[in-house]
């Protein structure tokens, strides 16, 4: 039966590849296609090659489905009215999110959401994973929400800019706290060398006051970035995987221990007495090492760098009402690039979403 399925799956990739070699696609032009494209079908072999087929096959659907989601921006997106409906609805998504993580952090021990206080994560029931969508939300919509002519409009879009973020603080993630600091830092350079000093002085103020409401939890929590909390254990857990990981990928340079295996792999590779809580390495490198090895790593790290780049160099060359998008997907892609230390990001959809984005951002 996993036989037939993954049969059923190279078919169906051959079939895109042979579409977008032959030019049948619209996205054939599309910056990185191919990259992409060599990416899947290494992942392809550490599904073939996985003691669970079954398993990893299920993953790599979640690939397809978010090449497909690729494919799908790519082709929506191609105007500035477009990214403005695109990012109005990433604001309202994030602007629910917030508003019921509040809620529930706040006042959730009296509702069904009671074991999901100790660390907001909205509608996601994962902290990690909303802090991190709410953390590239508001970075990516700041300067687009700044460069709203309307006073009303744009004084609500930097309140609501302002309430994702202190969610997004909420979370307690600290992947998330130190990623969001490296993109503060690199968009400092972006604002001062623009001339824009007010602009940036200002978000950091609005990052100051989300902070001063910040509860003492938080504070409790990003201390055990220097000082480890033994007792909380996640700290020593986190280390162990990624040395693990690491492990694996060393074992298994070119296929991995299997697409989706990391979790049933990890006791094999483990000279700690830990139990393995989470499916991934918390770490978007070490986790894609592990379980698809070295090629595909670094097939990753090329795509990242080269998608990165163009990005760059389309910000300086777009139009001028193209700018506050082009660095909102900029500061996106830094803000995921630090992030994923922290957590396996590579099969999040919103950061594919980005990836398609600066995409589109360089043939408008």
């Amino acid at each position: 039966t996993s036989f037939m399925k993954i049969y059923g799956v190279i078919l169906i990739f051959v079939f895109l590849v042979y579409n977008v070699i032959k030019r049948k696609f619209p996205f054939y032009t599309v910056p990185n296609i191919k990259l992409i494209m060599i990416f899947l079908a290494l992942m392809l072999l550490s599904v073939i090659f996985s003691t669970d087929r079954e398993q990893s096959l299920i993953q790599y659907l979640t690939y397809l489905q978010l090449f497909v989601l690729f494919i799908i921006i790519v082709n929506f997106v191609d105007n500035e009215e477009k990214f403005r409906y695109l990012f109005v609805t990433l604001l309202l998504a994030g602007l629910i999110n917030a508003v019921f993580s509040i809620y529930n952090y706040y006042a959730g021990s009296g509702t069904v959401f009671a074991d999901c206080t100790d660390r907001a994560s909205g509608f996601l029931m994962n902290a990690n994973r909303f802090g991190y969508m709410q953390g590239i939300i508001s970075l990516s919509t700041f300067l687009y929400v700044l460069n709203i002519k309307s006073r009303l409009i744009r004084i609500t879009g930097i309140f609501i800019t302002t309430i994702i973020l202190f969610s997004s603080l909420l979370s307690l993630s600290r992947g998330v706290f130190v990623a969001l600091s490296i993109a503060l830092i690199y968009s400092s350079n972006y604002f001062f060398k623009h001339g824009q000093k007010k602009i940036f002085l200002g978000g950091l103020a609005l990052l100051i006051v989300s902070i001063v409401f910040i509860p003492q939890d938080f504070w409790n929590r990003m201390e055990t970035i220097i000082h480890p909390d033994v007792s909380e254990g996640s700290s020593s857990t986190r280390k162990a995987f990624i040395l693990d990981g690491f492990r694996m990928g060393i074992a298994h340079p070119f296929t991995g221990v299997g697409l989706g295996r990391f979790k049933e792999e990890f006791l094999t590779f483990s000279n700690e007495v830990v139990s393995p809580t989470a499916g991934t390495a918390h770490n978007m490198y070490i986790s894609l090492m592990a379980e698809n090895g070295i090629p595909v790593l670094i097939i990753f790290l090329v795509l990242l760098y080269k998608i990165l780049t163009q990005t760059i160099k389309s910000r300086h060359s777009a139009d001028k009402r193209l700018t506050h998008y082009a660095f909102g997907i900029e500061i996106a892609l830094v803000f995921t690039l630090a992030a994923g230390f922290f957590g396996a990001l590579e099969y999040s959809k919103i950061f594919w979403l980005f990836l398609a984005l600066s995409a589109t951002i360089e043939n408008i």
